[in-house]
């Protein structure tokens, strides 16, 4: 069950739209997500850190720089338990430094960010169809002679 129907004593938080949800649970696999919009005032685990953005802090910016190696060092540093690693949301997530990024500067790097794999793909879409043109007339070649 998910949204306002859980009942698991564990679905005790709110989540509004653009809010970043950090696991505690195991937290340098980087389970890190961005609350979507459907999901607006919705309920979720107590397993995560609820984090909302500063007003001059870019969500998406914050997301990515959460799932960076320097912040991963951080969280493992963090961690207590050897069978199931965590980090305690009240104390640990807000312990853990992050790079103070003025609004331009986030724009810039998001920028970066999402150019590059929008572009790898399209290039990956190319590849694909030079590849399959080859295939095709390679088999073209085989079936001709």
């Amino acid at each position: 069950m998910q949204g306002n129907e859980a009942t698991s004593s564990r679905m005790r938080q709110v989540m509004y739209a653009n809010d970043i949800l950090v696991s505690t649970t195991r937290p340098t696999r980087r389970a890190i997500a961005i609350v979507p919009d459907y999901l607006d005032n919705q309920i979720c685990s107590t397993g995560f850190a609820v984090l909302i953005p500063k007003k001059d802090v870019i969500g998406e910016f914050l997301f990515h720089i959460l799932r960076s190696e320097i912040v991963t060092a951080q969280f493992e540093r963090f961690c207590s338990g050897s069978g199931y690693p965590a980090i305690n949301k009240e104390n640990d997530v807000l312990r853990v430094l992050v790079p103070e990024v003025n609004r331009d500067e986030q724009d810039k790097i998001l920028s970066k960010i999402t150019t590059k794999p929008q572009l790898a793909k399209i290039m990956g879409d190319e590849a694909e169809k030079i590849w399959h043109k080859a295939l095709h007339t390679f088999e073209d070649l085989i079936i001709k002679e």
